[in-house]
């Protein structure tokens, strides 16, 4: 007996929910929404946007990420050279060296990457505009970056204590 007045219960709410959404209660056709005039927009509000769309985060991230594992991996190089070759005049400081050298190459991207916007978007547009803009454009794409590229720096520091363990792992196994 309970069932069955559950099911009537259910079926009744159901058949109530597919008549409403059908506007049978005289909900009579909704009201267009007002046209709104749209201003134009402002130099440093555009080049806010258009600095946020064309920041190439997973470029940062692994930036990031090179500046940190290039010097280990160069040291890790060096350590197992040196324990494969010990009468080799080559050890985890050279290697360390060599990765330095390496990370100059993720260091100078970082510190002398300057955006520029694609000069289509200033057909039509004044000077001051212009100016604005790039200058605006330049400034957020770089404050955009630096969080990306420490993302990239820990991803780098975790990889690195993960090969570091690995290589404990390995020289402690080669003993």
């Amino acid at each position: 007996m309970k069932v069955r007045s559950t099911f009537r219960i259910l079926a009744l709410l159901i058949a109530l929910l597919i008549f409403r959404s059908h506007s049978v209660f005289g909900r009579g056709p909704r009201p267009k929404k007002p046209e709104v005039k749209r201003k134009p927009i402002s130099a440093e509000v555009q080049a806010k946007r258009d600095a946020e769309d064309d920041l190439n985060k997973r470029f940062w991230i692994g930036t990031g990420c090179a500046f940190i594992l290039l010097p280990a991996l160069g040291c890790f190089a060096g350590a197992s050279v040196a324990r494969v070759n010990p009468g080799s005049d080559f050890d985890a400081e050279c290697g360390l060296a060599i990765g330095s050298i390496l990370a100059a190459g993720p260091l100078v991207l970082m510190l002398g990457h300057q955006p520029t916007p694609p000069p289509e978007r200033f057909i039509g547009k004044s000077p001051e505009y212009i100016v604005v803009y790039t200058n605006v454009y330049k400034k957020r794409t770089r404050q955009l970056s630096r969080p990306y590229t420490a993302q990239g720096m820990v991803i780098g520091c975790v990889i690195t204590g993960g090969l570091g363990i690995l290589m404990g792992q390995i020289f402690e196994n080669l003993e």
